[in-house]
């Protein structure tokens, strides 16, 4: 009797148990429509398109399509949200602009966490008091909230409340049952029919890469539907992280004050620069020059302004506070330590300069003094912070990013280091010779200036430059070719390359610099049809 009463007990339960699930509306499922289209636009056209123009497009498209879903009347959206959200559509920009690699992957990064802070912003009705708890709170969503929602959005489109959920479910089977018919029925269409057939080659130039591109792009759907979904039916955490009580203030002063000493001792040993009386300082055989002083230790300041960063965050974060405030020792040592490397940022970047208008300007050269800005910002962001408890750090750091890659990005570093290179060639202001090289690595960028440094009055130079510019034409950097033997060898010319079309063809890998390239490589080839030619010697001339 006892065991029949824990069965009916047991299905009694069973029977009350219900899955998680979200309870969706019509709004919820266009814009998961739409949030599919979106997605697949990104990976196809942004993801596979080279992170070029149609990054920027399809950014700008599912940034849009999110934001209309989230946004809602209820919240008062904040400003810092406003900027972020506004810098991020900005800095998407700079994809169709340059082909610098390092500003656009920390653009992208930037992009990133600017659009999470904007997303969050349409939806947060409470206030972060801390950035420590705005980077946990933002942790949360993506690792304690949208992740284990994933089967929780699968759940409510196939088996949700109402009809909605059960009819899109089973709208989704239909469309996926059809998949397997239509593999074998469209290729028997295209061998029945050529102009289907070139309708669907048109469409699908590579089938497994379409392929590919849709399965990563459902993928991201599916991520960002249960993303907006948890932000939109659920109240974002707001984690607020407790203190440990702190380091004893001892330590971190004792700590402080050798680091100090040490920067008060380099400050000293400097003054054998400017005064004689400390020359004792420099070796016997040390010798002064512009080049060496240029040269001469720049990375290691970029080294030790991170560790100072860091240093500072940590004692910051870690120190026994009372009113939430450090102990006024620490923040003074602290305030040295920014000073010093506020220092050591100007010496670094006036030795940038002295470097550049001896060796010329590279783009190494140029982020890297970006970077020295970006980081003598935060410095001072840091220091304030010490004193006036509602600077925010992160905020300052993210939108000081931005605006250095937009700077970069839309001014296009690498142009304006090919420009300066060329233009200071030309003038005769560089102590070295001009590298041919160096352009070639500019990419996009330095292929008009290549084509340009063809037609100098220098033997050398001109070769060497010609050179480079037959190997993007030939080597299939941008265009396709095909090599033909010439019989009889006509003219001294053995072979030729004939031009089948460009690698860079589609819209979604337009680019500015991309597509000034092409133009100064289509007209010189209009203009010199022999660079297509292979002759039978090692060295010749044109």
């Amino acid at each position: 009797m006892e065991e029949k009463i824990f069965v009916e007990n047991s299905a009694a339960e069973e029977e009350k148990y219900v899955p998680k699930t979200f309870e969706l509306s019509i709004k919820d499922g266009i814009f998961a429509l739409l949030f599919c289209v979106a997605s697949v636009m990104f990976s196809s056209f942004g993801l596979f398109g080279g992170f070029c123009g149609g990054f920027t497009v399809s950014f700008l498209v599912i940034f849009g399509v999110i934001t209309a879903y989230l946004c809602t009347k209820n919240v008062k959206i904040s400003a810092i949200g406003v900027v972020l959200g506004m810098l991020s559509c900005a800095l998407s920009v700079i994809f169709s602009i340059t082909s610098n690699g390092s500003v656009r992957f920390f653009g992208f990064i930037c992009i990133v966490l600017s659009t999470i802070i904007w997303f969050d912003s349409l939806v947060r009705k409470d206030k972060i008091k801390s950035e420590v708890s705005l980077l946990a709170s933002i942790f949360a969503q993506v690792f304690e909230e949208m992740l284990p929602n994933l089967p929780v959005t699968f759940t409510s489109f196939f088996n949700g409340k109402g009809k909605f959920g059960k009819n899109l479910g089973r709208v989704l089977i239909g469309i996926a049952l059809a998949i397997p018919v239509l593999i074998i029925v469209v290729p028997l269409l295209m061998s029945s029919d050529d102009a289907f057939k070139g309708f669907v080659e048109m469409l699908f130039d590579n089938v497994a890469l379409t392929l590919l591109e849709f399965a990563i792009g459902i993928v991201i759907a599916v991520m960002v539907i249960t993303y907006c979904l948890t932000l939109k039916k659920e109240n974002s955490k707001t984690v607020e992280i407790k203190g440990f009580g702190g380091v004893e203030n001892a330590i971190i002063i004792s700590f402080l004050s050798v680091i100090s000493i040490c920067y008060l001792t380099y400050l000293f040993s400097q003054l054998a620069y400017f005064f004689s009386a400390f020359k004792g300082f420099l070796p016997k055989d040390y010798k002064f020059t512009y080049a060496e002083y240029a040269r001469k230790g720049f990375f290691e300041m970029c080294a030790i302004a991170g560790i100072n960063l860091v240093l500072i965050l940590v004692v910051f974060i870690i120190s026994k506070k009372k009113n939430g405030k450090v102990n006024i020792a620490s923040r003074l040592f602290c305030v040295f330590i920014g000073l010093f490397t506020l220092l050591i940022i100007t010496t670094a970047i006036s030795k940038m300069v002295l470097y550049i208008d001896t060796y010329g300007m590279t783009v190494l050269r140029l982020t890297t003094s970006a970077f020295m800005i970006f980081l003598a910002v935060v410095f001072i962001a840091v220091m304030l912070k010490l004193f006036i408890k509602r600077i925010r750090i992160i905020y300052t750091a993210l939108i000081t990013a931005s605006i250095i890659l937009l700077v970069l990005g839309i001014g296009n570093v690498n142009k304006v280091a090919a420009d300066y290179n060329y233009y200071a060639y030309k003038n005769g202001l560089l102590e070295t010779e001009v590298d041919v090289y160096s352009f070639y690595e500019l990419g996009d960028e330095g292929v008009p200036y290549l084509v340009k440094l063809c037609d100098e009055q220098d033997l050398t130079l001109r070769e060497d430059a010609r050179e480079q510019v037959k190997s993007l034409i030939t080597f299939g950097d941008y265009y396709e070719t095909e090599y033909e033997e010439i019989k009889g060898n006509l003219y001294g010319f053995i072979g030729r390359y004939e031009v089948k079309g460009k690698v860079y063809d589609k819209p979604s890998q337009f680019s500015f610099a991309r597509n000034e390239a092409y133009e100064a490589l289509d007209k010189f080839i209009e203009e010199n049809p022999e660079i297509l030619y292979v002759k039978n010697e090692s060295n010749y001339s044109y």
